[in-house]
């Protein structure tokens, strides 16, 4: 128990043998290493290493392992069997070994052998925390009640309008909120934490003060606080990531993620004032490094990383072999240009178009279509980003309906008290006090959707009732907006001339029921949403003869025959809704269209179904039952971001693993477009690749867990079961089909179709973009010539397959 008979005064000891510049520079070290982590209505891939790019690949292997016990390379078994079928080859190590920049590589021979008689990992050492320690040699519990115990507060302090009562101290910062309600829980204290509320009220104002203080008075040296609170920062990776959020995006600066480490260092010293007394200098501080750990570690190490190079390097093979000029088609009458997104799941759909008809040309482009608005809905309250989530909303647009202000009003209001009512009913039934008197007086009527949602037999919801979005009032957008949004898109596109009669803008979604993560399976572009509401206003503004006419003083004509269709992309049933149909003139004629569409939708319905391993009845089921796991892969097996012209790539298969942006070097003679691509929807998709990475090869800390044990937190995110750290990352379900991963994990490879100067040139002068290939988070390539360079150590070299 605590020793009450000598007073605390942690203020005393901040004195010892730290200081104040010490821990200022440690915090400074470690509190940019958490990636954030986004709500879940507004869920979108991130790069969960983002704040570790600035070490190569292999270093934050290593710190992730050493501090975590977080292994980021697959186990051998996995690359064994990976070698055994053929994925990829002696060629393939042999070429990594040769471009390898390691002092002391592994021979091919010592890797052929360990391939093909079996290795184990050997588990990885770290810093244990006190927690663990004494759960290890007491029998105890102390690490997950003290990350329950976080968990919950934080819970209640960040809820977002899901609990009933809201905390009376979420207007303070963390730390306060925490400190200011310790008087009243008691709950540590009944777990043995005795007077645990009366000593929390001496703590430092400061959290990080108080960070210094507990440190020096356990006798922590110095020279290991920085290894220390990385490991416990990471402990509570979940909560640090929705506190990065706030504090990056939406510019909050309460200090809350010093306040969390705070806390979760002070639960620790609790403990270690409670249960034992150790020696910091005996305990495991050692600062485990690659020279510490034995030689047959560290080669198990290397070796698993040429493996997953190797990997890497049979895949852009493959690839590369795709890439020709010689695929293009013939000059030939258009009938319709197609533009979808750059994401993965478009690429079998694009395929396929083309192939239903050669009067069908393909484009890939950001599904925002270059629209960065924030859209409100008919009669809600809210506006929602329908754009990147790195960017900012330029412009706030909302939902209308044809007719006087009257009849708008009036069908708003209606919207509001429907939806309204629809949230006082969901409040209802999940309440407290009437949940259980729901279920016995109510149940029973439910008993039919409850069947028919369990065999997917529902009325499907439609994702096409949007409206047209309102450009009048204080809302709205000036000819000059709307003549600025159309160049900006089109130049970006590289559509400026030959347009097609019909230019189909699809955005995209995805029909998934009763699933918190729904989000991630929509548009990445959006924010996370539906790219319908961006379709409809991008081909709203470019069918506006005015904008026509202005943007002929830009040397883009669009013929008048030529009209924008909006459509939505439905990528869980493969199916093209268009949204604007009543604009179309009279005597157009879709007929022929559909049938190239359905055409094109059954042959990417099989195979998807193959790769699912069901039939296309099946398939279409999953998006409509409620208890699917995995309506769809969404972008399981992404590995590649090509950049260039569609001609390019032309009818290839490429398996719905790549994602295409079309880019005409010719058209660019700045590189002006190619810089906005490279900074945008390259990062962007650079976040979505390591996203799915992550959560294959770590899951414990990296993803978020299984779906079936999920339960809703605060309407911000999830845990697994009902207790444990917020989740982050992908659910086990979205890259796991229950036996294997669906995919084994690639980095990403980008191939930019444009002279290597140009690329070598925009990439040097971002420095991010620079880092993330000179420390190996992804890999660089031109296409040039029909010859593939790979940027490597700073310098282009010729790929020869």
């Amino acid at each position: 128990m605590f020793n009450s008979t000598s007073p605390l005064d942690l203020l005393s000891t901040v004195s010892g043998q730290g200081t104040a510049s010490t821990i200022d520079a440690v915090w400074e070290h470690i509190k940019g290493r958490v990636a954030p982590v986004w709500p879940l209505e507004d869920y979108v891939a991130v790069n969960p290493f983002m704040g570790l790019t600035h070490f190569s690949f292999m270093q934050a292997h290593q710190l992730l392992l050493h501090k975590a016990s977080q292994d980021i390379l697959l186990p051998w078994q996995d690359y064994q069997k990976a070698y055994a079928e053929g994925r990829f080859t002696d060629a393939d190590l042999k070429a990594v070994i040769a471009d390898s920049n390691d002092d002391s590589p592994l021979s091919l021979e010592a890797l052929q052998q360990d391939l093909k008689n079996g290795v184990s990992t050997p588990p990885g050492l770290h810093y244990q925390r006190l927690s663990e320690w004494v759960d290890l040699h007491q029998g105890t519990h102390w690490e997950m009640l003290i990350q329950d115990e976080i968990s919950r507060y934080c819970a209640a302090h960040y809820d977002q309008g899901f609990a009933a009562w809201r905390s009376p101290w979420a207007h303070l910062s963390l730390y306060a909120s925490w400190k200011a309600q310790a008087k009243y829980d008691k709950r540590l204290e009944k777990l043995g934490f005795t007077r645990l509320g009366v000593y929390l009220q001496q703590l430092p104002e400061s959290p990080l003060v108080a960070i210094e203080a507990v440190l020096t008075q356990m006798g922590v040296p110095a020279s290991h606080w920085e290894d220390l609170l990385y490991a416990y920062l990471i402990s509570i990776n979940g909560w640090a990531a929705w506190i990065q959020y706030q504090q990056r995006l939406e510019k909050k600066d309460d200090n809350d993620l010093c306040g969390l480490l705070a806390m979760r260092l002070i639960y620790e010293w609790a403990l270690w004032r409670n249960s034992v007394y150790v020696d910091w200098s005996a305990f495991q501080l050692a600062s485990f490094t690659p020279q510490a750990e034995d030689t047959q570690a560290v080669a198990n190490h290397r070796g698993r990383y040429l493996c997953q190079q190797a990997m890497e390097f049979a895949y852009q093979r493959t690839l590369f072999s795709k890439l020709s000029t010689d695929t293009a088609p013939p000059q030939r009458e258009l009938e319709a240009q197609f533009v979808f997104c750059i994401d993965v799941r478009s690429e079998r759909m694009s395929r396929h178009l083309e192939r239903a008809s050669s009067a069908i040309e393909t484009f890939g482009f950001a599904g925002f279509f270059g629209m960065s608005i924030a859209y409100r809905l008919l009669g809600d309250s809210t506006f929602v980003q329908h754009c990147p989530a790195p960017l900012e909303p330029t412009f706030r647009l909302e939902e209308t309906i044809a007719g006087n202000a009257e009849q708008a009003q009036l069908a708003s209001d209606r919207y509001r008290t429907r939806r309204l009512l629809k949230k006082t009913w969901k409040q209802f039934k999940s309440s407290a006090v009437s949940c259980f008197t729901f279920v016995e007086s109510l149940g029973l009527s439910y008993a039919a959707k409850l069947f028919s949602d369990s065999f997917g037999l529902s009325k499907l919801k439609s994702q096409t009732g949007l409206l047209v979005p309102d450009f009048g009032g204080a809302l709205g957008l000036s000819l000059e907006q709307q003549v600025q949004m159309a160049t900006g898109m089109l130049t970006q596109l590289g559509l400026l001339r030959h347009f097609a009669p019909l230019v189909v803008l699809c955005g995209h979604g995805s029909t998934v029921q009763n699933n918190p993560y729904q989000a991630a399976y929509n548009c990445g572009a959006c924010c996370g949403h539906s790219g319908a509401p961006n379709a409809l206003t991008a081909a709203k503004i470019l069918n506006n003869p005015a904008v026509r006419e202005a943007l002929i003083q830009v040397h883009i004509v669009i013929p008048e025959e030529t009209f924008f269709l909006a459509a939505l992309h439905d990528t869980s049933r493969d199916s093209i809704h268009f949204l604007n149909l009543q604009h179309l003139p009279a005597q157009r004629s879709l007929h022929t269209l559909e049938a190239w569409i359905a055409e094109a939708r059954q042959n990417t319905l099989e195979e998807r179904a193959k790769l699912m391993n069901t039939d296309v009845k099946r398939l279409l089921r999953r998006s409509t039952d409620w208890s699917e796991l995995r309506p769809e892969w969404g972008l399981a097996g992404n590995a590649a971001f090509v950049i260039g012209k569609r001609s390019t790539t032309y009818q290839q298969d490429l398996e719905g693993r790549a994602f295409l942006h079309h880019y005409r070097h010719e058209d660019d003679p700045d590189g002006v477009v190619l810089e906005s691509i490279m900074t945008a929807p390259m990062i962007v998709t650079h976040w979505i690749n390591l996203q799915y990475y992550a959560s294959s090869v770590s899951p414990q800390l990296y993803s978020s867990g299984n779906k079936t044990l999920h339960n809703l937190v605060g309407n911000l995110g999830v845990i697994e079961g009902n207790s444990g750290d917020l989740k982050t990352g992908l659910p086990f379900q979205s890259v796991h089909n229950g036996q294997d991963l669906q995919y084994l994990p690639l980095r990403l490879s980008v191939v930019i179709e444009a002279p290597r100067e140009r690329v070598a040139q925009i990439m040097n002068a971002h420095e991010n973009i620079a880092q993330l290939v000179k420390h190996e988070w992804l890999s660089i390539f031109a296409y040039e010539k029909q010859r593939i360079y790979a940027y490597q150590q700073g310098k282009w070299h010729q790929r020869q397959e």
